[in-house]
């Protein structure tokens, strides 16, 4: 039995559809030849037919266009095809699990540049160590609204971000806070000091992230000058932290940045601790709410362990 939800909140139901209409519908959709797709199934074309003619009626539309030459999906069919693959494709995972015993299958995990030295080898490793039928498919470079993006279009199943969520679509939790830092030219007359206060670089030209990317980094930056009483001069943006130190290293501007590490590569730059409260940046583990997946609860799982929340920041974002 599939459920959903009518206009008035209550769960549809639809009693007639099985899981032989799915992959009757599935074969016709990648053959989009009713013979090819009986051929593939085994079975007779005019049970095909039937199967198809069933599904449509249960789900009052038409999936196919079709005529004595040509089968095309139409728009609802359109619609249908990748969430019923994505339905199959799980219903096998969670097959192949229970046979083994454990998680199976492939879990699409999106990391930021923030995460990749050590947060995501972390995980990796754990998940190899403890489900080595697991596989990993791993997509770098991911931006803050990017991997929301992502996960809310079932292109990743995880992924490390720097904005929290803002809605009940998409789970998180904090695995690691980052402290702002401040990066100077080394010659400049404020790298001489302990710690500097944001307020003593109002006057500075700003290198930042572009506004396009969605960082959380340069909301950090532009909410930090605001409060020190002034609004910041941009006048570089990068999306390449490694570009940002070295166009400081060079005199072009100063930044606040996560990625001190990054500025140690370059000759020229001062990176001093931010004077007062400290600003940080969280760094988020997220996922899609309602995921049924066996492998993505159990990567999750894994992650409990092997990157926990800080103390008292676990359900902050959410």
């Amino acid at each position: 039995m599939i459920g959903a939800r009518n206009r008035s909140g209550r769960p549809r139901e639809w009693r007639g559809i099985e899981l032989r209409h799915l992959t009757a519908f599935l074969a016709v959709a990648d053959e989009l030849n009713f013979h090819r797709a009986a051929d593939r199934l085994h079975i007779g074309q005019p049970g095909l037919s039937q199967q198809i003619m069933h599904l449509e009626r249960e789900l009052g539309v038409r999936l196919f266009d079709r005529s004595t030459r040509s089968v095309h999906l139409t728009q609802a069919g359109e619609a249908f095809y990748h969430p019923v693959q994505r339905v199959l494709r799980e219903l096998a995972l969670a097959c192949s699990a229970a046979a083994r015993g454990g998680a199976s299958g492939s879990v699409a995990i999106g990391f930021t540049r923030a995460s990749t030295p050590d947060m995501m080898p972390r995980l990796v490793r754990a998940v190899q160590e403890q489900e080595p039928d697991l596989r990993l498919d791993l997509h770098g470079s991911v931006q803050a609204t990017e991997g929301l993006a992502a996960l809310r279009a079932d292109e990743l199943d995880v992924a490390f971000v720097r904005d929290a969520p803002r809605d009940s679509e998409i789970s998180a939790r904090i695995v690691r806070l980052d402290p702002l830092s401040a990066m100077v030219p080394d010659t400049h007359p404020l790298a001489d000091r302990d710690e500097i206060a944001v307020a003593d670089l109002a006057a500075e030209p700003f290198i930042t992230f572009p506004a396009m990317r969605g960082s959380a980094v340069r909301e950090a930056l532009l909410r930090s000058c605001q409060e020190a009483g002034f609004h910041p001069r941009i006048v570089e943006e990068t999306g390449d932290a490694d570009t940002m130190c070295g166009l400081v290293a060079a005199g072009i501007g100063v930044t606040l940045l996560t990625t001190a590490p990054s500025a140690r590569r370059f000759a020229g730059i001062a990176v001093r601790p931010i004077a007062g409260n400290p600003i940080e940046i969280p760094l988020l583990l997220a996922w899609r709410t309602d995921t049924t997946s066996n492998a993505v609860r159990r990567v999750l799982s894994i992650a409990e362990e092997a990157l926990p929340s800080p103390a008292g920041r676990r359900d902050e974002p959410t």
